[in-house]
């Protein structure tokens, strides 16, 4: 999943904690640090392996009063992206060490992946005032102020983030979004630009921040655009932001702005009151002659809305009535231009979705817009470079013979009546299917199933633990193998929903339920074993599922 703005700027900050500091704050940590020193000169040299979650959860056990070890267990969860179990974790490293500013901003961060605004503010303020030398919390801070659509304060917060790194390219990328937003086309190109020339060409960025700078270098390309055109979105600009998915710095959230498969035409601006064609100020007869010439190269079958937005001034009812009529007056004049309407649709938002909250002419204007968007369907659903691209990190645990867990190596088998258990966090918004299947035969679906509260679809950065949180499935003592398919959908895949409908029906989810879907039952075979609940599936159905994005070859030997 993206990261926050920040995620360069949260290894300086927790690097760069005064360790006195921190020492001195609790006494009682002392002792700890002295072992783990300890440890560490005495395996110098030496590779050491990373804790299991088993031993981390062990260690609390034994020293609960040591936040070092709530803190550990925290990252474990954080970095696997189970926000809900590390926001736990670093609530007890805080309650114990209430300096902790690396496990506070860890728990602000795990508080936003959840879309916990309010408690992550108040934890990044908490940092502030302990210790405002971070760029890190004001550069949260303003992507909060800025989903809620905060501009102004958005704007103080980023500012103060670049004060406190001026060498860091996040704080001018968000400072640059801000004024994209609010059509300041100049200030934004300056400052894209200006954290552009910060990238080291010498060294290969992360999948997160390459994604953040061709966000920055397509805002920069259509900024330019708009401005050298006099602030008129050309008919080329239209018809690629219609076509686009969204693509949105960080994390995405639902108060967020989505801003896929549409276009802002704000140019297009009715006299106060009025919504007819001859009450158009400025250049908005210019932009509706760009909006024609684009539309006419879309295909004939394109369906469209049309939106009106106004400002908040007014009654509630005037303002949606008065945007619902604009938008109007917009389709009317599309199809007296020769535009095929009949799957365009309008709608008048009146002043339901502001995209700046401030009290001021400034944000008065950007409120009054118009919007042409694409619908919501299965088409822009599958076209969304979100739902296209997502990939699983999968990885495949295990108990050894000492009890202890442990990560299956590539090809590494599975020793005879091991258990082991499942984990995918996918990196974007998808439906997930896991199937596991032995031979021509015999197929369960894993997931989704009636035995699970939650299902599809998955949001990105969700950990997704089979067959539960801390279960594991089981293996008999004999030597077979099978294999586990991993599905990836932007829509349902309705064979396997149906599975577990079905499922659901019978009423049972304690044990495995065949499912007749081919004219007969099938029946588990022997070699394979699961305490959790798990869908037979038939063979007719596994033949008509579409290539799987993942599969895993387990062998027990």
């Amino acid at each position: 999943m993206g990261e926050l703005r920040s995620p360069l700027l949260e290894n300086v900050m927790i690097s760069s904690v005064s360790f006195f500091s921190f020492l001195t704050h609790r006494a009682r940590i002392l002792p700890a640090i002295f072992i783990i020193l300890l440890v560490s000169l005495c395996s110098s040299g030496r590779a050491q392996e990373a804790p299991s979650l088993d031993q981390l959860e062990e260690t609390t056990r034994h020293s609960p009063e040591d936040p070092s070890a709530w803190y550990e267990l925290g990252n474990y969860h954080y970095e696997r992206r189970n926000y809900g179990p590390a926001s736990q974790a670093y609530q007890k490293a805080i309650d114990l060490a209430p300096g902790h500013i690396p496990a506070l901003f860890r728990l602000g961060n795990a508080y936003f992946h959840q879309a916990k605004l309010d408690p992550a503010e108040q934890v990044y303020r908490r940092i502030i005032r302990l210790q405002d030398r971070y760029a890190g919390p004001h550069l949260n801070l303003g992507t909060i102020h800025e989903v809620r659509g905060g501009l102004s304060d958005a704007l103080a917060e980023y500012r103060r983030a670049a004060e406190l790194a001026p060498d860091q390219r996040e704080p001018l990328f968000g400072t640059a979004d801000v004024y994209f937003r609010m059509e300041m086309w100049d200030k934004a190109i300056e400052l894209y630009e200006k954290g552009l020339a910060t990238t080291d060409p010498s060294r290969q960025p992360s999948p997160d921040e390459q994604r953040d700078i061709d966000i920055t270098r397509q805002n920069l390309d259509y900024a330019r655009t708009v401005r050298d055109n006099g602030g008129i979105v050309p008919a080329r600009r239209i018809k690629e932001s219609l076509a686009a998915p969204s693509r949105t710095r960080g994390v995405l959230l639902p108060e967020m702005p989505q801003t896929g498969h549409s276009v802002t035409l704000r140019q297009i601006l009715f006299g106060t009151s009025k919504h007819t064609l001859e009450s158009l100020e400025g250049t908005g007869r210019r932009q509706l002659e760009e909006l024609v010439i684009a539309l006419r190269d879309l295909e004939p079958d394109t369906e469209l809305i049309i939106e009106g937005h106004t400002d908040r001034r007014g009654a509630d009812d005037y303002n949606e009535e008065l945007s619902r009529k604009r938008a109007e007056t917009i389709l009317g004049y599309l199809a007296e231009q020769g535009i095929d309407t009949g799957r365009f649709e309008t709608k008048g938002y009146g002043e339901r979705q502001p995209v700046c909250r401030d009290e001021t002419e400034e944000a008065w204007r950007l409120n009054r817009r118009v919007v042409v968007r694409r619908p919501d369907t299965a088409a822009t659903r599958a076209s969304s470079q979100r739902a296209q691209d997502a990939a699983l990190d999968i990885r495949v645990y295990y108990k050894d013979s000492s009890g202890q867990t442990r990560l299956l190596g590539q090809d590494q088998p599975l020793p005879l009546g091991a258990q082991y258990r499942i984990e995918i966090v996918p990196d974007s918004d998808t439906c997930v299917y896991i199937v596991r299947r032995q031979g021509d035969e015999f197929a369960e679906c894993l997931f989704p199933s009636s035995a699970r509260s939650e299902g599809n679809p998955r949001s990105e950065g969700t950990l997704l633990a089979l067959p539960a949180p801390g279960r594991f499935y089981g293996t008999p003592k004999t030597n077979h193998s099978f294999i586990i398919r991993f599905y990836t959908s932007p829509q349902a895949i309705e064979d396997l929903e149906q599975v577990a409908l079905q499922a659901g029906s019978a009423g049972s989810v304690r044990d495995v339920i065949p499912i007749v879907l081919a004219g007969r039952p099938t029946v588990r075979p022997p070699a394979i074993a699961a305490p959790a609940p798990a869908l037979v599936i038939s063979p007719a159905i596994l033949s008509g599922l579409p290539e799987p994005a993942n599969e895993i070859e387990i062998r027990i030997e």
